[in-house]
């Protein structure tokens, strides 16, 4: 990550894997392949930690299973995904350049609207009907509240600072009002903010724009 996606060439992926050219390319045939096949995991990770994460949800109605679902998601997410969590995350901060090009956001994109989106929808839509959520628009609030806080509310899409990021939660919880779903509690988004701080925000990570 130090030179960044764009400029990293096969075999600086070799010099630092000390591999030889036979073993990788055996494998990949370029850049774009390891990519590839690092975004599918990337995307089977997050899908397998929602389907978890539903299995076991549980709440007095729709809108506490949505909030305990937002909670254990985006702020426990560094113990869901295993001892390696801090790594992956320190690799987003250092390769920015790489979680911001076409192939990822379209891959989040793509995996945000048609997977976990509708797990939200469902949520909403049995607070709906057990009158602790008042909405029409189950299925595009899921799909903006998966949306905002996929990319624009975390602090490795956008060059902005831990208040600018809080900010951002607080914007997101007031539009969430609005829409009649008030899901996004100041716990939430304190929560949301110290894990931010810890995985983002650390001393220990270096970032971009720091070097």
């Amino acid at each position: 990550m130090r030179k960044g996606y764009d400029k990293t060439t096969m075999q600086d992926i070799l010099d630092e894997l000390k591999l030889s050219k036979g073993a990788i390319y055996h494998h990949f045939k370029s850049k774009e392949e390891i990519l590839s096949v690092v975004i599918q995991h990337w995307a089977q990770n997050e899908l397998d930690l929602m389907h978890t994460l539903v299995a076991r949800i549980q709440g007095a109605n729709g809108k506490e299973k949505l909030q305990n679902l937002l909670l254990e998601y985006f702020s426990g997410a560094a113990e869901l995904y295993g001892p390696e969590s801090k790594e992956f995350f320190r690799l987003q901060m250092q390769g920015k350049q790489l979680m911001m090009s076409g192939e990822f956001v379209t891959a989040g994109f793509t995996l945000w609207m048609q997977d976990i989106a509708p797990v939200y929808a469902k949520l909403i839509e049995e607070g709906i009907e057990d009158g602790s959520i008042h909405t029409g628009y189950p299925l595009e609030t899921a799909e903006m509240l998966v949306m905002l806080l996929g990319q624009w509310a975390k602090p490795r899409a956008f060059d902005h600072s831990e208040q600018q990021n809080r900010q951002r939660l607080y914007a997101l919880k007031d539009m969430l009002c609005k829409l009649g779903v008030d899901v996004f509690t100041d716990d939430i988004i304190e929560k949301l903010t110290t894990e931010y701080r810890r995985l983002y925000f650390g001393d220990d990570i270096e970032t971009e724009i720091d070097r």
